[in-house]
């Protein structure tokens, strides 16, 4: 009895002290790597919310840079910039200023309703106001003569009249009660500079934007910091406070508000810090260039932490019940038992500190045995899976790093400064590329030679991807090796086929539309090679270029490209695009079709070159919805003014 006493004593001390020795380690193994984990979670999850909120405003402003410029590039905003121009002119607010205010407004509250901006108004460049959309100023009041000057108004014109770009002020209290910034643009014709057109904007869409404070918990939230002389002003209504923006400054230097400061002065970062109140929080943070202001997304430590002392009680606790349970089973668990034990509690120790190369060696035929078995089959489809996880990472970040540079290589081969030639009077020319993937296959150029001759060309290779972005760049690269003045555009493209279809062991080929333009008279010759027939947009209409040309390039070798020619006679418009256009869909999977775009071509045969293009690419985007887009889209618009025409329109 004393024997088995002391053998029940002894299997009992040795339980407990071989229970508690793994337990312990497994336990504070889990606290740490739960620690490690739950933080990098949380932090993870911060950054998220950052980056989504960040594009969300890049989005915002991008948008609204964009609505500026195609109106400051409409029709209807130069026309009614000259002609209330003129009219302030002659008699300053008289009976021919209002006439042309009700003429105009329709259209321009219009836009300034329909984007929700607070007011749009026309400045002179001189600085005088001569419509306000909501009669915020009144007409003849000029931005460049106080009190008006130093307003955010007046900066942001002078601003446009000195640089000539776009400009999104920073948001300010207005002194009208609420805080608003300025967005304009400079009204251009003929590279003189007609006035200003100004949108104000207030800062509800950011206040949306920042105050979804999903995955943010009771006190975390989204705070949006600008640099003011030197400190750190939150511009933002607070979620646990009654500061108004503009109201709480933290000055540069200061041992409070870390996340703020850093945010403003240009850096990103995360960590545990001191936010605004003095507070322990957990933060991220990030400069946001599209507003010149920083972003910080932080959490409460005590918040962000709260399921680690869940977790500690839950290990104490199952501690507690394990010992207890190893001390009740003693007398009835072997010595055999114990060893394989703590091999496996070793082995799950290991494991929870991320090595998963250890194996445990238990032969035993019972449950231990089959739990030692299956715990090695375990780690080791663990292991391999991680490996196989880290390896496909690995490939396809390296993928998509391929791709991005040779988008930017593609990209960069094809002329995309606009307008091209902006000193020749005879004609207006612009271009658009939209590629449905990284790369694509879709091209266009233009040359012109000793001033006379203009050639212009557009095509389209079979297939997607990166195996037709080649093969466009190495048809771009044979196009312009060949290309010389005089050579008609058969003759070219007879050449050029040649070319392709030497060693094409790929069976690739592209269609491809060539023309030569004289610029002294306006005579158009051009050829086909399987391509969509371009569209000749005259005043009477808009019609298909007649084609006969020839079959696609790269396929037959001995292949002879007829010739055809027209005359552009002064206003006349060449459409040359690809099929992405035209068979672009929509959720329903209807197609643009031909109709659609010749009906946007007739509704802009007056726009200048660059407005076709934009509004069409504009009509194919609201007629595809959502939709996305399944090929590339390419436009090239050459308008002809006629021999030494100045007069653009």
């Amino acid at each position: 009895m004393k024997r088995s006493h002391r053998l029940s004593v002894q299997l009992s001390v040795w339980f407990v002290a071989i229970a508690l020795v793994p337990l312990a380690i497994v336990t504070v193994s889990t606290y740490l790597a739960a620690e490690r984990a739950l933080r990098s979670q949380v932090t993870t999850g911060l950054y998220a919310i950052a980056r989504r909120q960040a594009n969300e405003i890049a989005t915002y402003v991008r948008e609204r840079e964009q609505n500026v410029a195609t109106l400051s590039r409409m029709p209807g905003t130069i026309d009614a910039l000259e002609e209330l121009g003129r009219a302030f002119a002659g008699d300053g607010q008289g009976p021919a200023l209002d006439t042309l205010d009700r003429q105009y407004r329709p259209f321009l509250s219009y836009y300034q309703e329909a984007f929700g901006y607070d007011d749009l108004l026309l400045a002179l460049r001189d600085g005088s106001v001569v419509f306000s959309a909501r009669r915020r100023q009144a007409v003849g009041t000029n931005l460049r003569a106080d009190p008006h000057r130093t307003t955010g108004l007046g900066v942001a014109f002078d601003r446009i009249r000195t640089l000539l770009e776009i400009d999104f002020s920073d948001f300010a209290p207005s002194g009208e009660g609420d805080v608003a910034a300025f967005l304009a643009a400079p009204v251009l014709e003929e590279n003189t500079l007609l006035g200003v057109v100004i949108l104000r904007l207030n800062n509800s869409e950011i206040l949306r934007i920042l105050s979804d404070h999903t995955g943010l918990g009771q006190t975390g939230e989204t705070l949006l910091t600008q640099r003011i002389d030197d400190d750190a002003v939150i511009v933002v209504p607070l979620r646990h406070g009654a500061d108004a923006p503009f109201t709480r400054r933290i000055a540069l230097g200061s041992p409070f508000g870390i996340p703020e400061q850093r945010a403003v002065q240009g850096s990103r970062g995360e960590g545990i810090s001191v936010d605004h109140q003095a507070q322990r929080v957990l933060a991220v943070w990030r400069y946001v260039p599209a507003l010149g202001a920083g972003l910080v997304v932080k959490i409460g430590i005590a918040e962000a932490f709260a399921p680690i002392r869940y977790l500690t009680l839950l290990a104490l606790g199952l501690a507690a019940t394990t010992v207890g349970l190893v001390v009740l089973a003693a007398r009835s668990v072997g010595r055999s038992i114990s060893g394989p034990v703590v091999t496996l509690t070793a082995a799950t120790a290991h494991m929870a500190d991320g090595d998963l190369t250890r194996r445990v060696d238990v032969t035993a035929r019972n449950e231990i045995g089959q739990l030692a078995r299956a715990f090695n089959q375990m780690t080791e489809r663990l292991a391999r899976s991680i490996e196989e996880l880290r390896e496909s990472t690995a490939a396809k970040e390296r993928i998509e790093s391929e791709l991005r540079v040779a988008h930017d290589i593609q990209m960069g081969i094809l002329p995309k400064i606009f307008p091209p030639f902006p000193n020749r009077p005879e004609f207006d020319l612009h271009a658009m590329l939209e590629p449905a993937k990284a790369v694509g296959g879709d091209f266009y150029d233009f040359l012109l030679f000793d001033d006379e001759e203009l050639y212009v060309v557009i095509g389209d290779v079979s297939g997607k991807g990166v195996p037709a972005s080649l093969f466009m760049a190495v048809t771009l690269t044979l196009f312009r090796s060949s290309v010389r003045r005089g050579l008609g555009p058969g003759a070219l493209l007879t050449k050029l086929n040649r070319d392709l279809c030497v060693d094409n062991v790929s069976s690739l080929f592209v269609t491809v539309f060539c023309a030569r333009l004289d610029v002294r008279n306006g005579a158009l010759v051009f050829s086909n090679g399987g391509h969509n027939p371009p569209y000749h947009v005259a005043a009477g209409g808009v019609s298909p270029l007649p084609l006969r040309g020839g079959p696609v390039l790269g396929v037959i070798d001995q292949t002879i490209y007829a010739e055809d020619s027209v005359t552009l006679a002064p206003g006349d418009t060449l459409v040359l695009f690809t099929d992405g256009i035209t068979e672009a869909t929509n959720s329903a999977d209807e197609l643009y079709g031909d109709d659609r775009l010749r009906a946007s071509l007739d509704g802009h045969r007056a726009a200048r070159a660059a407005g076709i293009v934009s509004e069409t690419a504009a009509d194919v985007r609201r007629f595809a919805g959502g939709a996305p887009q399944s090929d590339d889209q390419t436009m090239l618009v050459v308008r002809y003014h006629g021999p030494g025409d100045v007069n653009r329109r």
